[in-house]
């Protein structure tokens, strides 16, 4: 059995006795859903947004509402609404991760993001289309299988959040990465450590290690080497100026180690290479 309350500018559809969900639509003036702080029962709640403006407050740290954002806040989590001036379309759920019976595991990251800095997923334009479509079909769905279709529905709606979440998590590896590199290219030609730059980005050695290795294809050690023979190749062709003193320059303060990876590299010695760039007159 369902209970559905109509009241103005929102619909609440609540399935307390039959599944551990409650879905509440709402279209209208901000104002009308200021919030105090407060939190709730329901292992999960999901905040949808269609359209509006505003701020969300959930443990202390403030969310911008925006069109396409999915906002994310777990059972005992203190939050809050605060107005823009936009008027505001967004679909609430909360429930228990109990509806999804055996795929439960597979939300795991969903539920256990709250380990996480951030409580906001952002979806792209055919998510977005596509949840609304399923989120309307639950509010709008009447009938004897009404259950089979909120279960059926959260757990496509859920799956694309899951999608969207594991998407921007490795957009931002990616972007810690990209930071890493950039540390690379501005102090590759001083002695550089793993453990100076994990201290720095507050990321472990391993877990630095692993990043690096999976994003460049390459272990950070090599990288730097690589970039330092990439500048030393360029110097060698640009400069007149002894071999040890490019060497130095780019980074390396072992001459031999210098002259076995650049023959290891170009397959000829640094003085090989001056050589034939000489000759040549390139």
């Amino acid at each position: 059995m369902n209970k559905t309350k109509l009241m103005p500018e929102k619909q609440i559809i609540e399935y307390e006795f039959t599944l551990p969900v409650k879905i509440n639509k709402f279209e209208g003036k901000p104002q009308l859903i200021h919030t105090f702080p407060h939190f709730h029962g329901y292992e999960i709640e999901i905040q949808f947004i269609v359209e509006g403006d505003g701020f969300y407050f959930i443990k202390n740290r403030k969310y911008n509402l925006e069109r396409k954002k999915v906002l994310i806040i777990h059972k005992g989590e203190i939050h809050y609404y605060i107005p823009g001036e936009k008027e505001i379309e967004k679909v609430t759920i909360m429930l228990k991760s109990s509806v999804f019976d055996k795929f439960k595991n597979l939300f795991l990251p969903i539920l256990n993001c709250k380990k996480n800095s951030s409580h906001e997923v952002f979806l792209s334009d055919r998510d977005f289309l596509i949840s609304q479509i399923l989120l309307e079909e639950i509010i709008e769905k009447k009938g004897k299988y009404i259950e089979e279709t909120i279960k059926f529905n959260l757990l496509k709606f859920f799956l694309i959040i899951l999608q969207n979440l594991k998407k921007e998590k490795l957009k931002a590896k990616n972007e810690k990465i990209a930071k890493i590199i950039d540390f690379i290219e501005e102090n590759y030609f001083r002695k550089i450590s793993i453990n100076e730059v994990a201290s720095i980005f507050k990321i472990s050695n391993s877990h630095l290690s692993h990043l690096f290795k999976r994003e460049t294809g390459m272990s950070f050690k090599k990288y730097i080497i690589e970039r330092r023979l990439f500048e030393s190749e360029k110097l060698l062709q640009s400069e007149n100026t002894k071999i040890s003193s490019i060497a130095k320059k780019c980074g390396f303060s072992d001459m031999t180690f210098f002259m076995k990876k650049f023959k290891e590299k170009f397959g000829i010695t640094p003085l090989q290479y001056k050589k034939i760039i000489k000759k040549e007159g390139l």
